[in-house]
């Protein structure tokens, strides 16, 4: 602390006849300045409305003033000439009411910074050949005194031009003023601080830059003359033949951008892929770069892209699994055009005719994307476009089915099956009129077995087939309708227990709707000799009692509509 200062007020009210507290509050009592300031200011708020007198005293000779207190409230402004010396004052204020008894003691400071100065930048006057060099930095002194919170502005004078204007994003200290135009520029910094200079003012010198901006006395060609390019076009290639700017590399550009993209650059040259959804003019130019910058752009070169004919899928699958035969795909029909088609990303077999082909899909050990590719050209300007549709094989085979569903009889119960079998790990789902038969997923459909369902006339049945560890990977067997032959000419039936005890329950299977209700039932030894025997038995009643058969084997034998068909049981006491 340089020095100690005390600040007594005495506040007299005209109209009071009695002292009282007096409200009297310093809202910013700590304020910084610059040194060489010719006062410092004291916000304070007071809800009195009779004039106030205040009297500062202090062992510094400037501060022993008095004065009175305008009202309404405004800051209370202290003189301090020449007070030059940088540091922080502190002191107290002590609040009197008029008969000169203390009302309140307030604590306040006063910080000195040193005078702000912006610095100054290197005042310089340089020429460069744009294509040859860029300037340097724009560096310089940092400012001095102030907070230290300093912020810069840089403006810039174009010869010529009647202002000066703001460069919006040079805000730091030093700058690198890019040049992309040829003339003459003076670039100014401006400095500031938030206590001492809270306006901007301008740094010490300028910089003064002359470009010489170089155009490329070259355009780009076409080294196969002047030919126009297609849009299916991929790397055509240009060049140049002279380098008179120095440069180190060269720059390609097309406008419009979106007619294709610079494949690859190397020096003098270029390759070009378009964009085959692009069709008419475009310009193509070259700019000379070296490590600091870039030459303006050089002569354009013009050029006519043409369009082939395009097409469109017509309702492609969006998927399909490996080993998929016979798989159809076709586009618009377009005039005065050939086709051309092909499978990329996958070794499949293609054929085509126009504008419809057939494709055989391989099998797959995992799923992969896949191409299948239209490519249409004109007969009239020789041009192609090439539409690639992604499909996508599925991580599964499609089995070979070279099988049908045959009618079987064995062990004389009628049944159906896949003939041959297909060879591999297949799962099997039956269908009865496009409809799944619930636990029908073997390559037998027996009559039976699923909720009682028998081989019904006049119905079509069908096997989906599929690889057991891709459901979605599948097809379908040729269907077959029953009503194509006389289904079971035979019934079959089956006993149960077996072995028996007391009593044989007996279960039918495939009845026509002809047959009568009645059956006969008939039981014999091993050696022929009858049993037991039951005449006109209904349907209805299917378990016979066999307590009086002696423990062996036997033979049961139904008799309905004069065939007979026999099975044989064991019986155990």
């Amino acid at each position: 602390m340089k020095q100690l200062f005390t600040l007594f007020i005495v506040l007299s009210l005209a109209f009071c006849v009695q002292a009282q507290e007096i409200k009297f509050e310093l809202t910013h009592p700590d304020p910084k300045v610059c040194a060489g300031a010719e006062f410092v200011e004291f916000p304070y708020t007071t809800e009195e409305t009779a004039p106030l007198k205040y009297i500062i005293r202090s062992e510094a000779a400037f501060l022993n003033m008095e004065d009175f207190i305008d009202l309404p409230p405004s800051p209370l402004v202290v003189s301090i000439p020449n007070l030059l010396e940088t540091g922080t004052y502190t002191g107290t204020l002590i609040v009197m009411n008029q008969d000169s008894v203390e009302s309140d003691k307030m604590e306040l400071s006063v910080t000195l910074f040193e005078p702000f100065s912006p610095g100054a930048i290197e005042a310089a006057s340089t020429e460069i050949e744009l294509c040859a060099e860029v300037p340097h930095t724009i560096s310089g002194k940092t400012p001095t005194g102030g907070d230290g919170n300093y912020a810069y502005q840089w403006k810039v004078k174009v010869e010529g031009e009647e202002e000066e204007t703001v460069i919006e994003d040079a805000v730091e200290e030093k700058y690198s003023p890019p040049v992309n135009k040829e003339g003459v520029f003076t670039f100014t910094r401006w400095a500031k601080d938030a206590s001492c200079a809270k306006e901007f003012v301008p740094s010490e010198g300028e910089y003064v830059l002359t470009v010489v901006a170089k155009k490329l006395p070259i355009k780009p060609e076409k080294p196969d003359g002047e030919k126009e390019p297609c849009s299916s076009d991929e790397k055509t290639l240009y060049s140049i033949t002279n380098n008179d700017c120095l440069a180190q590399s060269f720059k390609w550009m097309l406008d419009p951008q979106d007619a294709g993209y610079i494949a690859s650059a190397e020096n003098t040259t270029a390759y070009i892929n378009w964009n085959q959804d692009f069709a008419g003019d475009v310009k193509l130019f070259v700019y000379a770069v070296n490590s600091k910058g870039e030459s303006p752009a050089s002569e354009a070169l013009n050029i006519f892209v043409k369009k082939g004919p395009k097409t469109t899928f017509i309702n492609p699958p969006h998927y399909l699994c490996g080993n998929q035969k016979g798989v159809d795909f076709e586009v618009t029909e377009l005039k005065d055009c050939s086709y051309e088609w092909s499978v990329t990303n996958i070794n499949a077999e293609i054929k085509y005719k126009d504008n419809t082909a057939v494709v055989d899909f391989p099998k797959v050990n995992e799923g992969v994307i896949c191409y299948i590719n239209a490519k249409t050209t004109s007969e009239e300007n020789g041009c192609s476009y090439l539409n690639r549709y992604p499909l996508e094989i599925l991580n599964g085979n499609t089995p070979d089915l070279l099988n049908k569903i045959v009618p079987k009889t064995r062990n004389a119960t009628p049944h159906i099956l896949i003939y041959p079998n297909p060879k591999g790990d297949y799962g099997y789902q039956w269908y009865e009129n496009d409809t799944p038969v619930p636990g029908a997923t073997e390559q037998f459909y027996y009559p039976g077995r699923y909720d009682g369902r028998t081989l019904q006339q006049n119905t079509n049945y069908k096997v989906f087939v599929y690889e057991s560890n891709s459901l979605h990977c599948g097809r379908f067997t040729e269907d077959f309708t029953t009503g194509d032959f006389p289904i079971c000419c035979t019934p079959s039936f089956t006993v149960s227990p077996n072995p028996a005890k007391d009593q044989l329950r007996i279960t039918i299977y495939e009845l026509r709707d002809d047959v009568s209700n009645n059956i006969d039932v008939e039981i014999t030894d091993i050696y022929g000799k009858k049993q037991l025997s039951i005449v006109n038995c209904q349907l209805s009643i299917n378990v016979i009692n066999i307590s009086s058969l002696q423990p062996g084997f036997y033979f049961i034998t139904l008799t309905i509509n004069n065939q007979k068909i026999t099975e044989k049981f064991i019986v155990q006491k």
